[in-house]
C-alpha cells in the first residue's frame, strides 16, 4: 500500500471515529467510548482521554488524575499546550531535549509490570487556543517503533474535533447582564433579552464571525450558541433555556416581525446600526423545532460594498487571464463552486470590474446582500411567483447590457441565460458545482443546446475558501524532501491523465518544481512553508480566509468538446492541456507562498 493511500485509509477511519465521538450522550460517555476505538485506529496499546476539572489545577480521566506539572506527561502537555512525541520514556535525555523539567512516572509501570516505552500526547483546546479543555495521551505503538509523522497529524486533527465535542459538554454559561430591578422586585424580561441580543452580536462581531445559530436542547434546559468562523461551526458558549422564548421575541422585534411563533420559518432583515454603535446587518431565519421551541440563525451580511477583483486573493496569471475572458462585450461567465465558497462575493468584484457608466446592469439574486454601484438589482420573490426564471425573462426586456444571475439552477433559466448572451449581452451567472468541467457537464445534463453553449461560454471559474495562517504566530520551517514530494504527488494528480504529462512525466515534474523555485524558492532555491500556532489574534493559528480557484477559459479542443457533449473528465483533460489550474493546484502554489498549509488546502476541497 502507498504512503497515498495509507494516509487516505487512516483519514477515512479518523472521520469515522470523530463522528462517533461527537455522537457520544454525555461526558461519561465520549471518555468511555473514544480510547477504545483509537487504540485500534492508531494501532497502540493504550489510550487515555483525560479532560481538566472545574479548578483546571489536574487533568482526569477514566482512571486517574494527574496535576497540570511538568511531573508527568499529560501534565507537561497541559502546562505547555504542545504536543509531545516520546520514542522511550526512560531516556533521561529525551525527556531533557524536550525540557529539563519534564518527568516520566514509572509508579503504574511498577505495580503492573507493564513496560511504556512510546508516548505521544497532545493537548485539546477550544477554537480560540485560549482554553485547555483535555490531554489526549497514545502509549505504545504495537509496531515497537516511534509514533510516524502522519499519525501526529492525525492526532492534531483528532484533537480539534474533540475539542468541539468536549467543549458542548463543559460550554460556559452565557449570562444576560444583570438588569434594574422592576417595581415587583424581578428585572424587566424585555430588557434583559435586548442586552442579551445585543452582546451576542456584539461578541460575533468582535470574534469576525459569519453566522449565529441558538439553537435550543429542552431535554438538557440550555440553549446552546454557535459560531461559524472561518468556515467552521464552533460551541461558543450556553444560555438558560428560561431565556431562550424572551431572546427570540427580541430578535424578531429587531428584524421588525410579530413577536408570537408562527409555526412556519420566518425570515428577516435586522439592521444593528439601529440598536447599537456597529453598523451590521444581519438575515434572520426562525424555524420551529421539536418541542415548541425556535431555532434562530443569523448571518452577518457583509459590508454591503463590492470587493475589488484584486482582492480574491488570484495568482496572478490567473487574473490576467479572468480579465482577458471578460473584456468583451457579450458572453456567458459562469462561477461555481458550493454554498459558502464565495461566489456571490467574486459575482459581484466581475460586475465591478466591467462597471461603465454608459451600460445598463440588472442583477437577480436571492437575497440582496451587496449593493452594487450603478446596477439595478432585483430580489427573487418565489412566494410572488417571481423565480429566477421569471425575473431573468422581465430584466430581458428592460433593455440590459450586463445581467448577473445569482444562480442559474433550471433549464429554462440556463436556456435563457445562453440566448441572451449570443444575443448581445454580457451574462454572469453562478451554479452550485464542484469544479469548472463539472459545471459544463451540468449544463449538459439540463439539455441546454451545445452548440449554442460552446459559442456564449466565455470562461468558468470555480471557487474555495481555504483557512489563512495567522500572519501573528505562523511558524516558518524548512520542507523535507519527504514532505515536497507529497505536495508534487498531489499536485500532478490530474495531469496524469493528460498525454503530454504521460509520454514524459518525469520531465513534467522537474518542470514543475523548477517553476515552484522560481517563483517561491529564495536564493538557494529552497523553500519556507508554515505551521499553525494560535495566539489571541486567531483561532488555533488560523484568520480569515484565502480564495482557491480554477479558471476554465476555453481553447478551440475544450469548445468542440463542448460541442460533442464530452464527459467532465474529458473537458478536464483538454482545459488543462490548455493551460487551467485546478483548485487542488492553486492551494498548493498558496502553501507554497506560506499563505496557508496543506491541512486547510484539503478541508477547503
Amino acid at each position: 500500500m502507498s504512503e497515498a493511500e495509507q494516509q487516505l485509509q487512516l483519514y477515512r477511519k479518523l472521520h469515522a471515529v470523530s463522528t462517533r465521538a461527537h455522537a457520544a450522550r454525555g461526558l461519561d460517555a465520549l471518555l468511555a467510548g473514544v480510547p477504545a476505538d483509537l487504540c485500534h485506529l492508531f494501532d497502540c496499546d493504550r489510550c487515555v482521554l483525560f479532560v481538566m476539572d472545574q479548578e483546571k489545577d489536574y487533568l482526569v480521566s477514566r482512571e486517574a488524575r494527574v496535576a497540570v506539572t511538568p511531573a508527568s506527561i499529560a501534565g507537561y502537555v497541559a502546562l505547555t499546550q504542545q504536543l509531545v512525541s516520546i520514542a522511550d520514556v526512560y531516556d533521561a535525555a529525551q525527556l531533557r531535549d524536550i525540557s529539563p523539567e519534564l518527568q516520566f512516572q514509572p509508579g503504574v509501570d511498577q505495580r503492573t509490570g507493564y513496560r511504556t516505552r512510546q508516548v505521544l500526547a497532545a493537548p485539546i483546546a477550544d477554537a480560540q487556543g485560549k482554553e485547555l479543555l483535555g490531554v489526549l495521551q497514545l502509549v505504545n505503538t504495537r509496531s515497537g517503533e516511534p509514533f510516524t509523522a502522519l499519525q501526529v497529524e492525525c492526532l492534531q486533527v483528532l484533537c480539534e474535533s474533540l475539542a468541539v465535542a468536549l467543549a458542548a459538554r463543559q460550554a460556559p454559561r452565557f449570562a444576560a447582564p444583570a438588569m434594574p430591578k422592576a417595581h415587583g422586585g424581578a428585572a424587566p424580561e424585555g430588557d434583559a433579552a435586548a442586552a442579551l441580543a445585543e452582546k451576542i452580536i456584539t461578541e460575533a462581531c468582535r470574534l469576525d464571525a459569519s453566522d449565529i445559530h441558538i439553537e435550543p436542547h429542552a431535554a438538557r434546559g440550555i440553549s446552546v450558541l454557535r459560531l461559524r468562523r472561518d468556515g467552521a461551526l464552533l460551541p461558543y458558549a450556553e444560555v438558560a433555556l428560561d431565556s431562550h422564548p424572551a431572546l427570540v421575541a427580541r430578535l424578531k422585534a429587531m428584524c421588525g416581525l410579530p413577536a408570537a411563533a408562527a409555526g412556519h420559518p420566518v425570515e428577516g432583515r435586522l439592521l444593528f446600526r439601529e440598536f447599537s454603535q456597529l453598523d451590521v446587518a444581519l438575515r434572520a431565519t426562525f424555524l420551529p423545532t421539536a418541542g415548541g421551541l425556535e431555532d434562530v440563525v443569523l448571518h452577518l451580511l457583509s459590508s454591503g460594498a463590492p470587493m475589488p477583483l484584486e482582492r480574491l486573493g488570484m495568482q496572478a496569471a490567473v487574473q490576467d487571464r479572468l480579465r482577458a475572458a471578460i473584456d468583451t462585450s457579450h458572453g456567458l461567465f459562469l462561477l461555481c463552486g458550493p454554498a459558502g465558497s464565495g461566489r456571490t462575493t467574486a459575482l459581484h468584484a466581475l460586475l465591478l470590474q466591467l462597471d461603465s457608466p454608459d451600460a445598463k446592469v440588472w442583477t437577480i439574486e436571492e437575497p440582496v446582500e451587496i449593493v452594487q454601484p450603478g446596477a439595478r438589482q432585483v430580489a427573487v420573490q418565489r412566494e410572488a411567483g417571481m423565480d429566477f426564471g421569471a425575473a431573468l425573462r422581465a430584466v430581458l426586456r428592460a433593455d440590459p447590457d450586463r445581467i448577473a444571475i445569482g444562480d442559474m439552477r433550471d433549464s429554462d433559466t440556463a436556456a435563457l441565460a445562453i440566448e441572451a448572451a449570443l444575443s448581445g449581452r454580457m451574462v454572469l451567472g453562478s451554479l452550485h458545482t464542484g469544479s469548472a468541467a463539472d459545471t459544463i457537464a451540468r449544463l449538459h445534463e439540463m439539455e441546454c443546446e451545445r452548440f449554442a453553449l460552446a459559442d456564449a461560454l466565455l470562461g468558468v471559474l470555480a471557487l474555495r475558501l481555504a483557512k489563512r495562517l495567522c500572519e501573528h504566530c505562523k511558524l516558518a520551517y524548512q520542507p523535507g524532501e519527504a514532505e515536497l514530494e507529497l505536495l508534487l504527488a498531489e499536485y500532478v494528480e490530474e495531469l496524469q491523465k493528460s498525454d503530454a504529462y504521460r509520454a514524459e512525466p518525469r520531465a513534467a515534474q522537474l518542470r514543475i518544481v523548477s517553476g515552484w523555485r522560481e517563483r517561491y524558492g529564495d536564493a538557494r532555491g529552497a523553500f519556507t512553508l508554515y505551521r499553525p500556532v494560535g495566539c489571541k489574534a486567531c483561532s488555533k493559528g488560523y484568520k480569515g480566509r484565502i480564495g482557491l480557484h480554477e479558471l476554465l477559459v476555453p481553447g478551440e479542443r475544450t469548445r468542440q468538446l463542448v460541442r460533442e457533449r464530452a464527459s467532465a473528465p474529458e473537458l478536464r483533460s483538454a482545459a488543462l492541456a490548455e493551460g487551467m489550474q485546478t483548485l487542488k493546484m492553486d492551494g498548493i502554489g498558496k502553501i507554497l507562498a506560506g499563505l496557508t498549509d496543506v491541512k486547510a488546502v484539503r478541508a477547503a476541497l
